[in-house]
């Protein structure tokens, strides 16, 4: 951004005036393109700069250059107009379109990586380009339209060796500077064309020398005009600038196409940028979070696109133990057409946390009055049989001699048309087996009183991921299959040791896939059980569980790791295994999250740290090959 400073600080507002310097002071042509060439490579610091123009012939040539090589300019020398495979002819001929990234909204055409176009099939339409400067190895070029109003009178050619040669503020400059350039070349022609009059008619050259002036002066008021419009809009950025400085969110100003236009402090902050001006005229992704590709399943630049407003809650970008807030709002002109949108980033984590303690209380509050009243009526009749076990033993031992005596007279004794002697050996070890189930449920019950009140002790050792899922898959494996016509295993290796609990990921893995099997309603349904390195962050794992069952609506995703809710209650689900798993999974410093689309299926998604707080990692962890089963 140009702030409004002294303008020997602002060397694009100096530069500005160099170029408008130039149009209003030197008078002949030949002067004002040499002069120009000279300032514009000064200017923007580029290999190479010409000027081409046009003079009522079928050719563009170059009126002026520096920097191209005598080789170059044997090739383009001159262009012919009807030449459609090179850019100059389609900028001169205003064959632009704004919805391509190197074309801008005034016509000019820049690219900081020409070596990428050369190929493109789309550009190659209706046949391949020339190139000439991509083989002479520019990378950064530019194009700029000298006009003078709706005509074009050539074009400024600006181009580098080297990439990213070209920012957001010095592509207006160079417009800016090709504006002024047309403005120089009618005057200095009108000069010329008033001069060769004055040789021939000395009569006109009083009304020639009012044409002049007249024509003087309304360059003079447009340049004013001008002036008085780039001051005007410098200020109004400054402010728009100070507005967003004020703002302690971080927020980012983008164009229609979702690319960055501004951001505040807090926004570099927020993404971790050093430079501003990385930052600018690129998506959001790239410019600030320093990837590639867009953020899987983000919803901003379609709904910038659309012109939606949008409000939506995620895990924290940088920090994932946070929850933020993402609120865009669209910005349209009075006709309703689209111009951009600002994104603004609020961190709610404190509040989610107090939310959460809150549920978490009233979750145990509920569970306590739950277990207590549960607990209370299977205690008493379980008390009534605990104490009459040993009651009926005794009876047993008081009765088996008179029993015995009965058998000695009479060998073929039965009971309950048991042998004698069968009986005799099962009656005690049947009071021994509802001793030790009275036992068990006494041991039930007291565990069931610590649920939602105290967490299992944790065990952490050095594990390999891919062991603990071969040892889930012994397990569960042919339920799976029985279930689902495919059944998917990839595990994406080498995956490093992981300094966790694992029965609680087993107990996790298994809970996942019993529930992507119970919403198998396909005949080609599938389950895959995906294992990886995180693309985001090393020292973090992934396994996923995904299925194409019936999925999930909105509402059933925000209840779905709530206790006590469960879409399988038919079935005898109690509600309690997501709750429990996503418990477990933060109890050991992880995340379990969900996606899903009704009919089109569901994805869990844990991830886990390699190594807990103080562990030391000694090495990688030797990964099971575990190959995927097919039963189509």
């Amino acid at each position: 951004m140009m702030a409004p400073h002294n303008n020997s600080e602002n060397p694009l507002l100096k530069a500005a005036y160099r170029f408008l310097a130039i149009a209003n002071t030197v008078d002949n042509e030949d002067a004002v393109f040499r002069e120009f060439v000279t300032a514009i490579k000064d200017v923007s610091g580029c290999d190479a700069v010409g000027i081409r123009t046009h003079h009522d012939t079928d050719w563009l040539t170059y009126s002026a250059h520096e920097g191209f090589s005598d080789a170059f300019l044997g090739k383009e020398a001159s262009l012919h107009l009807e030449d459609d495979r090179c850019f100059c002819t389609r900028v001169f001929h205003q064959q632009t379109d704004p919805a391509q990234p190197f074309y801008t909204d005034g016509g000019s055409f820049v690219t900081n990586h020409a070596d990428r176009l050369l190929h493109d099939p789309v550009l190659s339409d209706p046949g391949p380009l020339r190139g000439t400067c991509i083989q002479a190895g520019y990378r950064s070029l530019g194009l700029f339209p000298i006009r003078s109003l709706d005509q074009v009178l050539g074009l400024v050619h600006v181009a580098d060796s080297r990439p990213e040669r070209f920012s957001p503020d010095l592509i207006v400059l160079l417009e800016h500077a090709a504006l002024q350039l047309g403005v120089s070349i009618e005057k200095t022609r009108a000069l010329a064309r008033l001069r060769g009059d004055s040789h021939d008619m000395a009569s006109p050259v009083h009304q020639r020398g009012n044409q002049l002036k007249t024509v003087v002066a309304t360059l003079n008021a447009e340049i004013r005009q001008r002036r008085l419009a780039e001051k005007e809009l410098k200020q109004s950025r400054h402010l728009l600038q100070l507005v967003f400085e004020s703002i302690s969110d971080p927020l980012i100003l983008m164009d229609e196409k979702a690319q960055v236009i501004m951001v505040n402090r807090a926004a570099m902050k927020y993404y971790d940028s050093k430079s501003v001006e990385t930052a600018l005229g690129r998506f959001c992704f790239e410019g600030l979070g320093q990837f590639s590709t867009v953020c899987q399943t983000c919803r901003i630049p379609s709904a910038v696109a659309d012109g939606r407003a949008m409000e939506f809650e995620r895990d924290g970008f940088r920090d994932w133990e946070k929850r933020e807030v993402v609120q865009l709002f669209p910005i349209k002109d009075v006709s309703g057409k689209i111009q951009g949108a600002v994104m603004q980033v609020h961190d709610v984590t404190g509040t989610r946390y107090t939310q959460d303690q809150l549920n978490r209380l009233q979750t145990q509050a509920s569970l306590g009055m739950l277990v207590s009243s549960v607990a209370h009526e299977i205690k008493n009749p379980n008390s009534f049989i605990a104490f009459n076990i040993s009651v009926l033993h005794g009876y047993v031992t008081d009765l088996l001699p008179v029993l015995d005596a009965h058998a000695a007279a009479n060998p073929d004794f039965e009971v309950s048309h048991v042998p004698y002697e069968e009986f005799r050996r099962d009656v005690f070890k049947l009071i021994e087996t509802i001793d030790h189930g009275s036992r068990r449920i006494d041991l039930f019950l007291r565990n069931l009183k610590t649920l939602g009140l105290s967490r299992p002790k944790i065990k952490c050792t050095s594990l390999s991921l891919p062991e603990v899922i071969s040892k889930v898959l012994d397990t569960v494996r042919s339920k799976i299959e029985k279930t689902v016509s495919r059944f998917e295993v990839q595990i994406k290796e080498p995956l490093p040791a992981v300094y966790s609990d694992a029965g609680i990921i087993e107990q996790v893995i298994l809970n996942l896939l019993v529930n992507a099997a119970q919403a198998a309603d396909k005949g080609d349904a599938y389950i895959r059980l995906i294992a990886r390195l995180s693309q985001k962050d090393d020292q973090r794992v992934i396994f996923m569980v995904e299925d194409n069952g019936h999925g999930m609506d909105p509402q059933t995703q925000r209840q779905i790791f709530e206790p006590f809710y469960s879409t399988k209650i038919a079935e005898g689900g109690t509600g309690l295994g997501l709750y429990v798993c996503r418990n477990l999974i933060r109890d050991i410093g992880g995340r379990l999250y969900l996606e899903s689309e009704v009919g089109k299926g569901s994805r869990f998604t844990v991830e886990l740290p390699v190594n807990a707080p103080g562990y030391r990692e000694n090495g990688n962890a030797g990964g099971a090959s575990l190959t995927s089963t097919d039963r189509k």
